[in-house]
Order: structure tokens, then C-alpha cells, then sequence
């Protein structure tokens, strides 16, 4: 005769567990959420900011966060205008400064933005976890 050993209560204990990750995949996509506003607030204030002639590049800013089909969240942001890729690696010749028409502005916003507050967005998604 065999005897059956059975854990009681496993199914409230995995019910919780899931529970508890589908929180913290809402909260980590908040935090994605919170942080990619922030990089897009810091390249309108701390130099180097996003240049503007017509306004047309700061305008074509897009920000998608998801869960994606793996099931971990991600984001997706960034400048949709077809030259933002040309004006964010436009250096001068020779070296020297481009006269960009907005004063605070140059190459390399984005990647300075990211770059200077990756702590500050790993605390913010980190908070949102908690």
C-alpha cells in the first residue's frame, strides 16, 4: 500500500506567488514609465539639450512600455523624426563646436541624458518595486 504526502494550502501559496509578480511587473512598468519621462524632462534642461530649428525633432519624441511577448516589460523611446539619428552624431569639422541655434544645445543629447542619470533610473524603477 502506498501513502500519498500532499502539501495543503500549495495552491494559496503559488496563487499568492503570481499574484505578488503580476504587482511587480505593473510596478516595474510604472518605473519604466517614471524614468523615460525623466531622460525626455533632463534633455530640455541640462546640456547637452535636444537642438532645435523648427521644433520638428523634440516634437517627433515617442515612448512605448509593454509587456512584451516574452512577458518582461520593456521600453521603447526615443526621436522618430527620420534626422534625429544625423543631428544626435553631428560633430563640427576638425573638431570644433557646431554653432547650434538653441544656446545649451549639442550632439549626443540623448546618449548624455541616458548616460548621466542610468542611476537615477534604476533608484526610480527600484522605488516602484518596493
Amino acid at each position: 500500500m502506498y501513502h500519498t504526502t500532499g502539501l495543503v494550502g500549495i495552491d494559496i501559496v503559488m496563487a499568492g506567488i503570481q499574484k505578488q509578480l503580476e504587482r511587480m511587473q505593473y510596478q516595474s512598468i510604472a518605473g519604466m514609465v517614471d524614468a523615460v519621462s525623466f531622460i525626455r524632462e533632463d534633455m530640455e534642461k541640462t546640456s547637452p539639450k535636444v537642438p532645435v530649428d523648427t521644433g520638428n525633432l523634440r516634437a517627433s519624441w515617442a515612448q512605448d512600455v509593454q509587456v512584451g511577448l516574452n512577458g518582461n516589460p520593456g521600453a521603447i523611446f526615443g526621436f522618430t523624426a527620420n534626422y534625429a539619428r544625423r543631428v544626435h552624431e553631428m560633430v563640427g569639422k576638425g573638431g570644433k563646436d557646431i554653432n547650434w541655434s538653441r544656446p545649451g544645445s549639442g550632439s549626443k543629447f540623448f546618449q548624455s541624458a541616458i548616460r548621466r542619470n542610468s542611476t537615477k533610473i534604476t533608484a526610480m524603477i527600484g522605488r516602484r518595486m518596493r
